[in-house]
């Protein structure tokens, strides 16, 4: 390089002529420390010159060449401390620009989604939520997120149990994602947790994928049914529960809810007497998930029977008659002969009864296979004959002397050899026969220390000729007669 002044070469390193004095800048730029050094430097060269000038007494030309070290070592320190400051510069303004690409970069959408999903991975759900709103918060306009990614923050809602949020999530994909299993999955979850059953009913029902039918039909909670519908009935009957999904049917009969600890139904419930009943199931799902309850009601109330038709009416009568009772259905009829309400304890009415003599009272009552009683119907007879030849005692009598005659008995007191106890016999009703009229003779057998049993044996005698006669009766009741002898 030669000096722009006086074109003496110049020294590479060097930036002073050494000539004429003349200082070369090739500095870029500006720098008030340089600039300061730089003077320095020249007053020191001037001092120099002048210190060396006087020493020697006199002066040297231009063309004289003259060593200085102390301006070397000046100029070294001065290069290098512009090194030192350039590359210093250099290292800032990289430093700073990394920081802010950094910056950049770790608030970009992509860079939020990747720190929420490993939140996720990593369980930390709360973290990974806060990321996920962060960038959907952040999106510009044409950017997108990826559905996959939506699903990730879904996923982590319903690990907290945020159910709602998760919902409205599930929701939005599955607007425009309507046949992706994670998403009814994810869906149903969140309505699972907000105790909307009915909601997942109605998204399956409404889904015409088959597929996805049949992978979740599990989750439905149909309220069970009932075999039998509410009201009244007068038989007793079995009442079944069913559903249409596996499951287990709990039910009540109480009057209370059922839940989880109420019994769980697994054969027809039998509604064994009259009464009222009220049964309440519920349906609930391996998942622990409950239909809604449904209750039946139901009021078993028998049947009345018809009470009996019975013949004659009461009144006064001059003539025997038979006392009948009837009843059209399978109902059995109970009577009484002291004016009391029969019940099942007392005598069936099985054939027609031979009215009794003097003043009687029946009462009858049809009972129905469910043990339900009709109304009660009496009658009360009067039975009186015109002038017999002989008395109810009379004919006891003709009756007792002639089985004594024949042998049947060994004596009047109706005993017989080789047997403990005797006979007895008594007169209480009457019978027509065409036109003759019979006293009724019942035979019974006293044993010993009991009670007079009567032994079937029925005779009779005809009230106006004191004839003595055998009986036997007929299918309905009635006597036939034939002569004792």
């Amino acid at each position: 390089m030669r000096c722009p002044r006086c074109g003496e070469d110049i020294p590479d390193g060097y930036v002073y002529c050494f000539k004429c004095g003349y200082s070369i800048q090739i500095v870029p730029d500006y720098d008030v420390d340089v600039e300061k050094s730089i003077d320095e430097s020249r007053s020191s060269i001037a001092d120099s010159f002048d210190s060396f000038e006087v020493k020697r007494g006199k002066h040297r030309s231009a063309d004289d060449t003259i060593e200085i070290p102390l301006i070397r070592d000046e100029i070294k320190k001065v290069r290098k401390t512009r090194c030192i400051l350039i590359v210093l510069a250099i290292f800032i303004i990289l430093f700073v620009v990394s920081i802010m690409l950094f910056y950049r970069s770790s608030k970009s959408l992509g860079a939020i989604l990747l720190r929420a999903h490993e939140a996720y991975d990593e369980e930390e759900y709360r973290q990974s939520v806060i990321l996920y709103e962060q960038a959907l918060n952040s999106v510009k306009d044409g950017e997108l997120i990826d559905n996959d990614e939506i699903m990730v923050y879904g996923m982590a809602l319903l690990h907290l149990e945020e159910y709602e949020k998760a919902k409205q999530v599930y929701l939005e994909l599955f607007s425009s994602s309507p046949d992706t299993p994670e998403v009814y999955r994810g869906l149903i979850e969140a309505y699972r947790g907000l105790g909307e059953f009915n909601e997942i009913n109605e998204l399956l029902n409404s889904t015409e994928n088959d597929d996805i039918y049949n992978e979740f039909k599990s989750y439905m909670t149909v309220a069970p049914k009932f075999s039998e519908t509410s009201g009244t009935y007068s038989e007793l009957f079995d009442v079944e529960i069913f559903a249409d999904e596996d499951g287990d049917i709990h039910y009540t009969m109480d009057g209370s809810d059922p839940d989880e600890d109420s019994p769980i139904y697994t054969a027809p419930i039998f509604l064994s007497e009259e009464g009222e009943y009220t049964i309440k199931a519920v349906y609930i799902n391996r998942y622990g998930m409950e239909s809604d309850i449904v209750t039946a009601d139901y009021s078993i109330v028998y049947d009345v029977p018809e009470p009996p038709v019975v013949e004659p009416e009461s009144g006064g009568y001059l003539n025997p008659a038979y006392i009948s009772a009837s009843v059209s259905d399978d109902s059995v009829i109970y009577y009484t002969t002291d004016g009391t309400i029969p019940d099942e304890n007392d005598r069936v009415y099985d054939q027609k009864i031979a009215m009794p003599l003097g003043s009687s009272t029946f009462t009858f009552v049809a009972y129905s296979d469910k043990g339900v009683s009709s109304n009660a119907i009496t009658r009360s007879y009067t039975l009186g004959l015109i002038n017999p030849s002989c008395t109810p005692e009379d004919a006891v009598n003709y009756v007792t002397a002639s089985l004594v005659a024949t042998g049947a008995l060994q004596n009047i007191y109706g005993t017989v050899p080789g047997i403990e106890g005797n006979y007895q016999y008594t007169c209480t009703s009457a019978a027509k026969e065409g036109s003759r009229t019979y006293y009724l003779i019942d035979e019974f057998f006293t044993e010993p220390g009991r009670s007079p049993k009567a032994t079937g044996t029925v005779y009779a005698v005809d009230a106006y000729s004191s004839m003595l006669y055998r009986t036997r009766r007929g299918p309905n009741g009635e006597f036939y007669f034939s002569l004792f002898y």
